[in-house]
């Protein structure tokens, strides 16, 4: 942001009530070159996915990343046709965690974590296992639970010493070692991945979240095999609990159970406590990549990421639009959104 960009922004933050919710939302792509190239790219799957997940290798290594572009934006989820309240480049941005003790933003970018505080980059984190990360969340423990996609692992680590994983979980270990090719896969903790481009066939689940709801739980989303899984953190067994997803991404808590977004089934499923599915959510999406609850004046709305459809969409608990953003179609790619007040955003992007 420029000087005068900065200011404005920092006196609408101020005008604001404190608690105020806003939504930041990460994009991973905003080149439109780069994007047209991997629309053409993902366009040869089969619309099942029963022969290809993602792109090949070759076709993953055509693009650099250097292409890719980026950004994190502010927006006011109630006025969201007001549009971007302001915006940050950030190269592949993609999962997001505010952590409220330090007030910084941890942005995923590729193979390491960018650290956001008063509008710029305070510094970055990574560690050898880190690859094609994707989601990042607090653990129970005061830690970040960081999902490195490229190597089909979860790991939890100390943001003081990121290079330190304080426990993993790596589904190569644990009945997932075979990829949709049929080739069996192992990752070696002692290689240094972060370097290395690695396609979605090429991993055995893809697994995209994890989020560590109760002390010995962590619930995680399994791209390939269309599940919502429970790991057990002590014993690092699992148990299905949902199968027969289409792509799924960001299992959430929410006030009364949980969410997820069943992608390609172009569908957000309101879960209870004992994951059944309560609501299924569904209008005129086109491949949900996130959804997020908010609470306003003891009213429940669902924030969605439409991804092909290029917006944002506010909706009520009856499924009714409340408020949408579009912004220019085949600009950008939409990643992940996280919920924060508007003294936090003060934090984050201008103090």
């Amino acid at each position: 942001m420029n000087e005068i960009n900065a200011r404005k922004l920092y006196e609408y933050l101020l005008k604001q009530p404190a608690n105020k919710k806003l939504a930041i939302v990460s994009f991973f792509i905003t080149n439109p070159a780069a994007l047209a190239v991997l629309k053409n790219q993902w366009a040869k799957r089969d619309t099942k996915h029963a022969t290809v997940l993602g792109r090949s290798h070759e076709e993953t290594q055509s693009v650099t990343h250097d292409e890719f572009g980026g950004s994190i934006v502010l927006v006011d989820p109630f006025s969201l046709e007001k549009g971007f309240i302001c915006e940050i480049p950030i190269p592949l941005a993609f999962g997001l965690c505010f952590i409220k003790q330090n007030l910084t933003l941890l942005v995923t970018s590729g193979s390491y974590i960018t650290k956001i505080r008063g509008g710029h980059s305070v510094g970055s984190l990574d560690n050898s296992l880190c690859n094609d990360l994707h989601t990042i969340t607090k653990s129970s423990d005061g830690n970040v639970l960081i999902v490195s996609t490229g190597v089909d692992a979860i790991l939890e680590v100390d943001l003081e010493t990121p290079h330190k994983v304080v426990w993993d979980w790596l589904a190569t270990e644990h009945g997932y070692d075979i990829t949709p090719s049929g080739k069996t896969r192992a990752i070696d903790r002692k290689f240094d991945y972060r370097k290395e481009m690695i396609s979605t066939p090429e991993h055995t689940t893809h697994i995209n979240t994890a989020i560590n709801d109760i002390g010995n739980r962590v619930l995680a989303t399994l791209f390939h095999q269309g599940q919502l899984i429970e790991i057990d953190r002590a014993s690092k067994q699992i148990r299905i609990l949902i199968s027969g997803l289409k792509s799924p991404h960001n299992i959430r808590c929410r006030h009364d159970g949980f969410m997820l977004s069943d992608t390609r089934a172009n569908r957000v499923l309101l879960l209870n406590r004992e994951f059944r599915i309560e609501t299924e959510i569904k209008a005129d999406f086109n491949w949900v990549q996130d959804a997020i609850e908010i609470e306003e004046n003891k009213k429940f709305f669902y924030l969605v990421c439409d991804s092909n459809n290029d917006r944002l969409v506010l909706l009520n608990k009856l499924g009714q639009s409340v408020s949408h953003l579009y912004w220019q179609k085949n600009s950008r790619k939409v990643s992940a959104v996280e919920i924060v007040t508007a003294s936090e955003a003060l934090q984050i992007f201008c103090l």
